[in-house]
């Protein structure tokens, strides 16, 4: 068992039952879903009243009761996030009878499956239209760092974007074809200077993002252009910077650069 899990780390534990262990899996799932849930109605909440929500939940975190808290992102993907919970409601229900569905969980599942339509409505908003705009999309698997796109909640915001009339264009350092959308992705942020766009929509951070300059960006962005940010990839020393060479930047959970929702009506 030690040669496949680090067992000195994260020491197993061993239950009373194999449905006492399948409750384990799930429940730890339908927690990290719930937790994420509760703080995307918390995020929209900061935007409104001008607040940088990860500088609260950092705040929050000096306790250590509360260092699990959830942050601001793009949305939920993977293969046990999305589904676990309506797998624990199907079972409490089918397998073990009960007349009550798991409600919270279930809840939960439905916010967070509309998460990247709140970064879509954010975008929207601030280009008025999305009728012929280019939209270059920087993150296509579910999670950063890694090449999984199952579940991606970027294939949510894709479609959307799509079906309102954008030129999307995609970027992966990692993710090198799409598989449920059959789609190749390029590697190199260099293979997309050339195309200008309206809006970078910063999906995942990526640890490649980090390390991207505001000269970068303006590489990649007409003159006016806007970024949005979804997953906390740019400081707000570089949103300074960007802002005072005439670009426009926006955040998920960064309420600070909102600042006010009657801009850009």
């Amino acid at each position: 068992m030690e040669t496949i899990i680090d067992t000195r780390n994260y020491r197993l534990t061993e239950l009373h039952s194999t449905t006492a262990s399948e409750m384990g899996k799930i429940l730890e799932n339908s927690f990290r879903a719930t937790n994420i849930a509760f703080i995307q109605e918390w995020t929209e909440f900061a935007e409104l009243a001008g607040v940088n929500l990860y500088d609260v939940i950092a705040g929050i975190r000096k306790r250590d009761t509360h260092r699990n808290i959830m942050l601001p992102g793009f949305g939920v993907g993977g293969f046990c996030l999305p589904k676990d919970p309506l797998l624990g409601d199907w079972s409490a229900r089918r397998l073990f009878g009960s007349s009550r569905h798991l409600d919270l969980s279930v809840s939960a599942v439905k916010i967070n499956d509309k998460m990247p339509l709140h970064s879509f409505s954010i975008l929207k908003h601030h280009l008025k239209t999305m009728h012929k705009k280019r939209i270059l999309l920087m993150g296509i698997s579910y999670l950063n760092d890694v090449a999984d796109t199952r579940f991606s909640p970027s294939e949510i915001f894709y479609k959307e974007c799509k079906k309102n009339g954008a030129n999307v264009i995609l970027h992966d350092p990692i993710v090198r074809y799409w598989n449920e959308l059959c789609l190749k992705i390029p590697k190199s942020i260099k293979s997309v200077r050339n195309k200008k766009v309206d809006a970078i929509v910063m999906a995942l951070n990526h640890r490649d993002y980090f390390k991207m300059n505001a000269r970068e960006f303006l590489q990649l962005l007409k003159p006016g252009g806007l970024i949005l940010d979804c997953n906390n990839v740019i400081s707000d020393k570089k949103a300074k910077s960007l802002r005072s060479l005439g670009y426009r930047i926006y955040g998920v959970g960064k309420g600070h650069w909102i600042l006010r929702r009657s801009e850009g009506k």
